[in-house]
């Protein structure tokens, strides 16, 4: 079932996120259309539990718990496209090559610098 959700252009579109910065019209559109989604959803939901005699489910608590229950997984979705995250420098060598993994040792070599045994034990 995912599988084929992925193939669909609208979904595809729908999950892309753009790395530029600032609002652009794709953007507010996308931003959009995932709003009016998660309403449809809300409101579908809410009028199901109502339409199957819920008890208590047409009370301003239960839509409220129903809302939340909705938007805690739609939140990162919905606000993917507003974090902008900056691409990670590579340190490079005289060779022009990446250090990888040797940067990465001296940097576990300097943070245990003068450290000699274990730390104290606590009972």
């Amino acid at each position: 079932m995912l599988n084929f959700l992925s193939r669909i252009r609208f979904i595809r579109w729908l999950n892309t996120v753009e790395k530029t910065p600032g609002l652009t019209a794709n953007k507010t559109i996308r931003l959009l259309v995932k709003a009016m989604l998660f309403a449809f959803l809300a409101v579908s939901l809410q009028t199901l539990l109502v339409g199957l005699r819920i008890p208590y489910a047409d009370t301003i608590y239960a839509q409220i718990g129903v809302l939340l229950l909705i938007y805690i997984p739609f939140f990162r979705w919905m606000n993917a496209e507003m974090v902008y995250t900056r691409p990670q420098a590579v340190a490079r060598g005289k060779d022009g090559k990446p250090l990888g993994k040797k940067l990465a040792s001296k940097a576990k070599k300097v943070k245990y610098a003068g450290v000699k045994g274990k730390g104290p034990k606590f009972r």
